[in-house]
């Protein structure tokens, strides 16, 4: 069984950029409308339904980087899908091998946001698509209604108003959109309203993400664009949603401006299996991710700061290594 991975979502300015660059990228728009969901702290994972296999295995579990089971599990998703298979495979009438995309969040994976509070985990789903080349990607929360009758299965909405953003015009015409944009994730971070709406639950959200509407699959992922708020960035002394990226004066700044407490308890989850674990057997895992990470994220911030990734890698990872044997010294 061949892994699917859902793509990777880049900041405004990536993709700003991106079409400046390539603007066949905008399939001869000059206006991209988009509308925001709330993003779910959790854990990315998907589950894939066939319909031609053998029953054992025509209900998949994955995390983001590989196919996941009861055995060898993230955060207790694949056993959860296990459990409930027969009632995946339920839905018939739904053409065609399928991937449903979406996080598993809830108490003990990831901290500090109000998902973790409620009282068990759950599948927060907001994508799906037919496992075929020219299949179109459903993101409309209508179109996956038909998923929330599997016990744990909740469907993230559209959040907001649609907004129209002219990816090509001048800073002074795309600013005061993107002002909307980070006014929007200001009042999630404070408190999320799908938490509070789906769960009764109050507290911290995440951020935004800002889905791209009537693109092809192949568009959507160039396009579309994540928003996170103060407490959960990647990189500090940026904006949720800025036109540039931040400069960084030095090798030490860039080190300190990426490695943010989000972006290495990010790690930290991901070497231990989800759980938010410093054990030393997984430092090399956690270094190796990191470095991954930063060196994939931070290719638009290396540039602007005339750095590269060669002169900055030993400094992120030392950076790392220190953060991370200080918390697992104070775990023993």
């Amino acid at each position: 069984m061949n892994h699917i991975a859902w793509p990777e979502i880049h900041g405004f300015h990536n993709v700003r950029k991106s079409v400046q660059k390539f603007p066949e990228l905008l399939g001869g728009r000059g206006v991209v409308e988009y509308r925001a969901k709330v993003k779910v702290h959790g854990t990315n994972a998907a589950v894939q339904i066939h319909g031609v296999r053998s029953r054992d295995d025509r209900v998949v579990a994955q995390s983001r980087s590989q196919i996941v089971t009861s055995g060898n599990d993230n955060a207790g998703f694949a056993a959860w899908v296990e459990a409930h298979a027969d009632e995946w495979l339920d839905h018939e009438d739904y053409i065609g091998d399928r991937i449903v995309f979406g996080e598993w969040c809830g108490p003990g994976i990831m901290k500090g946001v109000a998902v973790n509070k409620i009282p068990e985990k759950v599948f927060a789903v907001f994508a799906a698509y037919e496992i075929r080349d020219d299949s179109p990607l459903f993101v409309e929360p209508s179109s996956l209604m038909y998923l929330s009758d599997i016990p744990g299965v909740h469907v993230v909405p559209w959040h907001g108003d649609s907004i129209e953003i002219p990816l090509l015009e001048s800073a002074e015409i795309v600013q005061p959109i993107l002002d909307r944009v980070n006014a929007a994730v200001a009042e999630v971070e404070a408190h999320d309203p799908w938490v509070l709406d789906e769960f009764g639950v109050d507290g911290v959200g995440e951020g935004l993400v800002y889905y791209p509407l009537g693109v092809s699959r192949k568009m959507f992922a160039d396009l579309c664009f994540k928003a996170k708020g103060e407490k959960h960035k990647i990189v500090a002394k940026s904006q949720p949603a800025q036109i540039d990226p931040v400069v960084a004066s030095s090798v030490d700044a860039f080190v300190a401006m990426v490695l943010t407490d989000a972006r290495l308890e990010q790690g930290a989850r991901a070497a231990s299996g989800g759980d938010l674990s410093y054990e030393k057997r997984f430092m090399g895992s956690f270094l190796a991710w990191i470095c991954k990470d930063v060196e994939k994220e931070t290719g638009a911030e290396r540039e602007v700061s005339g750095l590269e990734w060669r002169q900055v890698q030993r400094s992120v990872s030392d950076r790392a290594r220190r953060w991370y044997i200080a918390r697992a010294e104070m775990v023993v």
